[in-house]
């Protein structure tokens, strides 16, 4: 391992509707993933939330895989052929991870905020494939959602814009979650610095 995989969930509740966000150490997400999340809710913890996940992927190419319920042969775009064992304990863990945001509820404030051009130099992130401009550009858009209790104690943010974000090349063979994992851990370390309390972050890739 090269720094611990995390797996992230907000929950929030408006007049008893409700929805999980969720961050997932993977490359992608995938419908076997979502869909075996609502079951193991169901089945583990008695909590219908079919249609109500929201799932993100860090995009890593060093995270675990066999999730992708792809045709025979396909697995060769880099998530090997699906592995009915691994889909349940990845589908377990996440909805675990969701009932404990569940059994955290209580009143809270949240607020959202965004900023365009935000890395003007390419210091975070830059366009890779230019050769499809216009139409596809660098994600110029850093968007912000953040979540408070009612006395100000910091809770979570979600941090989301559109990166490619792999550090390490073919030859490693060590689990991380690549840039995204990294940009979690500096933005908790530094707001930390800053305000003297803890906060979880959490990337949510745009397009992830």
């Amino acid at each position: 391992f090269y720094g611990y995989m995390y797996t992230k969930a907000i929950v929030l509740e408006v007049n008893g509707e409700r929805v999980a966000l969720l961050k997932m150490p993977t490359m992608s997400g995938e419908n076997a993933l979502t869909d075996g999340i609502a079951a193991q809710l169901q089945a583990r913890h008695g909590i219908d939330m079919r249609g109500r996940i929201l799932t993100g992927a860090t995009h890593s190419h060093h995270s675990p895989g066999r999730y992708w319920r792809l045709p025979q042969g396909l697995g060769i775009v880099g998530a090997d052929e699906a592995d009915e064992e691994g889909i349940q304990l990845l589908t377990s863990h996440f909805a675990d991870v969701i009932a404990d945001a569940i059994e955290d509820l209580g009143p809270a404030q949240w607020g959202h905020a965004y900023e365009d051009d935000w890395d003007p130099d390419d210091e975070i992130y830059r366009d890779r494939r230019s050769v499809n401009d216009p139409e596809y550009p660098k994600d110029p858009r850093l968007s912000l959602l953040a979540v408070r209790r009612p006395d100000g104690t910091p809770m979570a943010t979600i941090i989301n814009f559109g990166i490619h974000g792999t550090i390490f090349g073919g030859s490693n063979d060590l689990i991380t979650e690549d840039a995204v994992g990294g940009i979690e851990r500096k933005f908790e370390a530094h707001f930390h610095k800053q305000k003297d309390q803890p906060i979880i972050g959490m990337v949510i890739q745009s397009a992830g």
